[in-house]
């Protein structure tokens, strides 16, 4: 195994205790007040044994699960659970999947259900190893045919075609801007429209400003949070038939030379995560792309509502973006398989959850009915229209194990020698190609 790949799971031990030991056991008496959610027709056939459900630590201020199993628990009086958080991200994956495989070997699964996980992290690995259940015939073709078509390629495991992460929200790359900033600087508070258009601005915003505030903001060391993103509008084929990305030819030539364009506009941070979301909302960056909560983020770090605008994602040779869903996953040897799938089914298309999804949370509920719906009613946000569109056609990361295990880590340390050590685009390419090529085979 290659150093790349060993450095990614070297702190699992520590985080696999973590695993064990979170989570914080709820309460089962059902609150004083239930919430206004339809109770089912018929009980979940297992209610009386506890339902353990975990969510990711990260999500709990954004999604109320915890509230959601009250406010079910109240119509259903009988069924009880457990809720447990997980100290769960990108970089925990290999800790979940250590987990659920020392519980396989005993056919258990320490959760019924887990929320939070996207498609091309912690599934990829899961369903590989066999540790997820199916979910594509625990609910009706219907269901599926409403997910957005982009969606549900995403939430397909390459390896076998089957669907193991139930979805429940997106998040879209755009381009969000101040536009009074730009008013400043052009004249026009219009947000551009292609690269080319931001490249003019930033040669206009560094001969007023120079290099506070910064012109352009990204998380460029993650690869598919920018390399990624603009890659997609010079390209269309974006990854090969084996999910693996297409990093030959002229499309990744012109995306890395525009990656070392743009960063010298870029603030100090931007290698960061979230650098330059938190540098905008300072008041330090003109234009950044990322996706639709980062907008909040500004508001809620005291920008003006209306001086904070996202706009569809630049384009190159054609428009397109980049997108992730966070979803719902059941292990292979849970306890509660139908419990399980009735709670999923019952509580994440109630109407506070979707309010919460979009209203509160700036997310996009990835079923097209649901915007429709509130399309209807007058009730998306001004950025949700022009993004829902974008994400109608927009190319998802393939979910296998290729990406985090050696695509991701390639790219970044690749990406920082030609932005910090001085290394040609040209070569970046040849050494990204390279060792992708070499790192494939060795994974066959």
């Amino acid at each position: 195994m290659s150093k790349t790949r060993i450095s990614i799971f070297i702190p699992v031990l520590l985080a696999i205790a973590l695993l064990v030991a979170s989570g914080c056991t709820s309460a089962t008496q059902a609150p004083a007040e239930p919430a206004a959610t339809e109770a089912p027709a018929q009980p979940a056939a297992t209610e009386s044994k506890p339902l353990r459900v975990a969510l990711y630590a990260q999500y709990i201020q954004w999604f109320p699960l915890e509230q959601a199993l009250k406010d079910y628990q109240a119509t259903h009086p009988d069924f009880q659970y457990e809720f447990l958080t997980l100290p769960a991200e990108e970089q925990a994956y290999a800790a979940l999947t250590q987990k659920l495989q020392l519980d396989a070997q005993q056919q258990t699964a320490p959760y019924d259900v887990i929320f939070g996980p996207t498609p091309f992290i912690e599934p990829s690995f899961l369903a590989k190893l066999g540790l997820l259940e199916p979910l594509d015939d625990y609910f009706p073709q219907e269901t599926w045919d409403d997910v957005y078509s982009s969606v549900l390629k995403e939430i397909k495991y390459t390896g076998d075609g089957k669907i193991y992460t139930y979805p429940f929200w997106s998040d879209v790359f755009g381009l969000i801007s101040r536009p009074s900033m730009l008013k400043d600087v052009t004249g026009s508070d219009v947000p551009p429209k292609t690269w080319d258009e931001i490249l003019q601005i930033c040669e206009q915003v560094k001969a007023k400003y120079g290099d506070s505030p910064s012109c352009f903001g990204g998380d460029w060391k993650f690869s598919h949070r920018l390399f990624m993103p603009i890659l997609g509008t010079y390209t269309d084929q974006m990854y090969t038939s084996e999910g693996v990305l297409n990093l030959e030819g002229e499309p990744t030539l012109k995306t890395l030379q525009l990656m070392k364009e743009l960063y010298q506009y870029m603030p100090a941070n931007s290698a960061d995560a979230l650098g330059s979301s938190k540098t905008f909302q300072a008041n330090g960056v003109v234009m950044m792309t990322y996706w639709q909560a980062q907008v909040l983020r500004a508001i809620q770090a005291n920008v003006p509502a209306d001086d904070v605008v996202m706009t569809s994602f630049p384009s190159g040779t054609n428009d397109n973006t980049i997108f992730w869903t966070g979803g719902a996953i059941i292990p292979k040897y849970s306890s509660n398989i139908p419990a399980a799938i009735t709670f999923i089914k019952e509580i994440l298309h109630t109407q506070p959850m979707i309010d919460i999804s979009y209203l509160e949370n700036y997310k996009i509920v990835p079923f097209k009915s649901i915007a429709e719906q509130y399309q209807a009613e007058g009730k998306l946000p001004e950025w949700a229209p022009g993004l829902i569109s974008l994400l109608e056609v927009a190319q998802p990361i393939p979910s296998n194990e290729y990406y985090l295990s050696f695509e991701q880590p390639i790219l970044g340390e690749e990406l920082e020698k030609m932005l910090l050590a001085g290394q040609s685009p040209e070569e970046t390419q040849a050494n990204i190609v390279r060792r992708v090529t070499e790192e494939l085979a060795a994974a066959k």
